[in-house]
């Protein structure tokens, strides 16, 4: 209504990649003034437009505040091949970027199963670990060296292409110390024996989300078959996120009374995935979504359900009416499923506008009708509810404070 163009940027287009950029870099040029000190940004992206965003991200952000780009896995391997070349393409990426060089990754939990004392070992708990590196003798030639076994007198040397992971000083008081485990036969290269009580943490670092089994992340059917369950078998979005996906980012970094601002809304993932985030972990994080209403046209095939579905719902056909019904109904999921949790699972609906206050726009030649219409300072179209968010705003108070009605 406002003349803005808001329609989806299609691949036919011949300004394809530049229109992607435009509309992008506004928004990531907003995000980083909105985030934190120690907050950080992750953006769901495929092989499209990767580089491009890499480009953009690193000039908004700065390169050195590059945290990493992690590939999840988002389907099971088909017979369908991006034509030409026999690839499926069956991976997407996040691109993480920080505020500043703050923000940790609680990494994920080591598996302690595979520690154990079979030789009653009075440090504890043990596991094997490879005692040589990926590295070369011409890239580390101080630790391309032979090491004796004290009790046989077997020698070992060094792989010319994985050399020794310590320097001969280093390693001499590794052997002294008995955390070097030799074969009694020399069948076998040496391990390190490391304890769990040397570990510097429980959890280890982040790599990729590859692995669904380590991190229980699903594919896009996941996010697929969750919303058409919400929606009782309704088709309404297009490869909507997976829950587990959103969980996994906020398990990572998302601590209590944190802030989470999703610019893309699109079925409210996020939203779902923070109502979940709060009752399993007794947290109060709350979350900003953006969507713009994008219009849903029923004669078209790909969106005539989701037209249809606001049809039957008496509500305006676009894709932020479709947001809003996906959160309430997974408010009453997550409700029904923790009944006896009493934080807040709601949320209060805004839109842009301007203000509600009449600007003074004085004409010389009307200056009596001016300040005639200048008695009243509101607009005349404006609601008391809507003068008194524009009044929290401008006290910089929150959005989010309870509201209550008294007649005096």
């Amino acid at each position: 209504e406002g003349g803005k163009k808001i329609s989806s940027n299609t691949e036919a287009s011949g300004r394809y990649h530049t229109d992607w950029l435009n509309m992008m870099y506004p928004r990531l040029k907003l995000a980083r003034n909105l985030i934190t000190d120690d907050g950080i940004i992750f953006i769901s992206i495929d092989d499209n437009e990767l580089s491009n965003l890499a480009k953009l991200c690193d000039e908004i952000f700065g390169e050195d505040h590059f945290v990493a780009t992690f590939v999840w896995k988002t389907r099971q391997a088909s017979g369908k091949q991006v034509a030409h070349n026999n690839t499926s393409q069956e991976h997407e990426y996040l691109l993480a970027y920080t505020k500043n060089h703050e923000v940790v990754f609680r990494g994920v939990d080591r598996d302690r199963s595979s520690y154990t004392n079979p030789d009653n070992d009075v440090r504890g708990d043990w596991a094997k670990h490879p005692l040589d590196v990926g590295s070369t003798r011409e890239e580390r030639p101080n630790c391309f060296y032979a090491i004796t076994d004290p009790e046989t007198g077997i020698e070992y040397q060094a792989n010319p292409n994985r050399v020794w992971a310590f320097a001969p000083e280093s390693m001499a008081k590794l052997i002294n110390e008995k955390k070097i485990i030799f074969h009694p036969q020399g069948k076998n290269k040496p391990y390190l024996k490391k304890f769990w009580t040397d570990l510097k943490s429980e959890s280890k670092p982040i790599t990729t989300w590859l692995s669904r089994e380590q991190f229980n992340l699903g594919y896009n059917t996941e996010g697929t078959q969750l919303v058409n369950e919400l929606f009782h078998g309704e088709k309404l979005f297009d490869y909507p996120k997976p829950l587990s996906l959103i969980s996994i980012l906020m398990e990572q970094v998302v601590g209590n009374n944190d802030l989470v601002m999703d610019f893309f809304a699109g079925s409210g993932t996020t939203g779902h995935a923070l109502y979940e985030f709060n009752v399993l972990n007794s947290t109060n994080v709350r979350y900003i979504l953006v969507q713009l209403p994008e219009k849903l046209d029923h004669t078209k095939n790909e969106q005539k359900a989701a037209a249809d579905f606001c049809i039957k719902l008496g509500k305006p056909l676009n894709i932020a009416e479709l947001t809003k019904e996906r959160l309430r109904r997974a408010n009453k999921k997550v409700q029904s499923a923790n009944p006896d949790y009493q934080g807040d699972l709601g949320f209060k609906v805004f839109k842009l506008d301007s203000s509600n206050l009449k600007p003074w726009d004085a004409d010389f030649d009307s200056l009596s009708q001016d300040l005639a219409d200048a008695t009243e300072v509101l607009k005349a179209d404006r609601k008391p509810e809507d003068v008194l968010f524009e009044i929290l705003l401008k006290y910089g108070l929150n959005l989010t404070l309870p509201i209550d009605t008294h007649t005096i």
